[in-house]
């Protein structure tokens, strides 16, 4: 996909706090902007990673890393949607700027292991705050969570097909290439375009 080489061309090599405080002292003090612009090109770094998997895996007919591929690439994208969300109730006074640095603390530094002090965000909960302003993104994360886990539609609709009323089983990949998939790494695109410029 072009867009993809495009944003891998543009990819920022640094991020410094004393070009952004030049820019805007009152961002020094704060570092919020520091941390988002951090958090912004992390998300392009991790989200590039994974759209170029997903989609060299589709094209070798290994939909179920696919899937977990791009499943990873729309709970990425839910953060930047969740900075761009906080940023903007700030900026229009509906946040305090103190919650706002435990909110980008948060997206940046959140584990749930014992890495940081931070919690990081519950994944299904940012793609259901992203939902509204994507309709579908929901659905579509939830359709990717069916094929990732080993359950049915991850493992025995995956790999096998039954015959003779379930007395027979036969082992073969059953997932086809599914426009679907490219669709959505397409949309997965256009909204990083959107959110991120």
């Amino acid at each position: 996909i072009e867009e993809l080489k495009h944003y891998r061309s543009q990819m920022a090599h640094e991020v410094n706090l004393n070009s952004i405080s030049a820019k805007a002292p009152i961002a020094y003090k704060w570092v919020c902007l520091y941390k988002s612009w951090n958090i912004r090109e992390l998300v392009m770094y991790r989200l590039l990673d994974l759209l170029e998997g997903a989609e060299s895996n589709q094209k070798e007919y290994s939909h179920i890393i696919s899937a977990i591929l791009t499943r990873a690439s729309i709970e990425t994208i839910a953060i930047l949607i969740r900075l761009n969300t906080l940023t903007e109730k700030v900026t229009n006074g509906q946040l305090d700027f103190f919650e706002f640095d435990d909110e980008l603390d948060s997206l940046i530094f959140g584990s749930r292991t014992d890495d940081t002090p931070f919690t990081s965000k519950n994944s299904v909960t940012l793609v259901q705050k992203a939902d509204p302003k994507y309709e579908g993104l929901l659905a579509s994360f939830k359709s990717l969570c069916e094929k990732a886990h080993p359950n049915f539609a991850g493992l025995m609709n995956a790999y096998s097909k039954h015959h003779d009323k379930g007395t027979y089983t036969l082992f073969e990949p059953q997932y086809t290439v599914e426009n679907t998939d490219y669709n959505l790494i397409r949309r997965i695109i256009n909204i990083f375009h959107v959110e991120y410029n």
